[in-house]
């Protein structure tokens, strides 16, 4: 499953200034919106803060991955975001975020969206991925690292 087949240039922001952990959240799914495969984003929005609520996905070392299941896509949706300056996510380790993927899965399709947040996170996980990610100077120097790294 690669995870640039659910991502477009629309749905991809390099150098987002946010201020706030509500703001990045809010950014991203302006960002996964562009993808036509939001249905109501109220709900999507609504689902995404209620799976943040149960615990961060801050997931250490500067990277998060909110995510959720929803009917109110209709397919998978991902958007990424590279940030300008970090911020304070509640990360498990107390680093601040300047990596996040957004991830929206089906609720009807659960494994599909396991397999796929399953991937981002083992991608997140080896260093000189993010390490590329983190000095893309743009969105088509972003989808690169991303399609080349997989």
């Amino acid at each position: 499953m690669d995870i640039t087949s659910f991502i477009t240039a629309d749905s991809v922001a390099v150098g987002l200034e946010v201020k706030s952990k509500d703001e990045l959240i809010e950014k991203l799914l302006v960002l996964a919106n562009k993808s036509g495969k939001v249905i109501n984003l109220s709900e999507v929005r609504n689902a995404v803060l209620e799976r943040e609520k149960l615990l961060s996905t801050g997931i250490g070392d500067g990277i998060a991955i909110p995510h959720a299941k929803t009917q109110s896509v209709s397919d998978t949706v991902c958007s990424v975001a590279i940030l300008k300056n970090a911020v304070d996510f509640d990360s498990v380790d107390g680093v601040p975020v300047d990596v996040a993927f957004l991830l929206l899965g089906r609720e009807s399709n659960v494994g599909a969206h396991l397999r796929l947040l399953s991937r981002i996170s083992r991608y997140l996980c080896e260093p000189e991925k993010i390490s590329k990610l983190r000095t893309a100077k743009n969105i088509e120097e972003l989808l690169n690292v991303l399609s080349s790294e997989e």
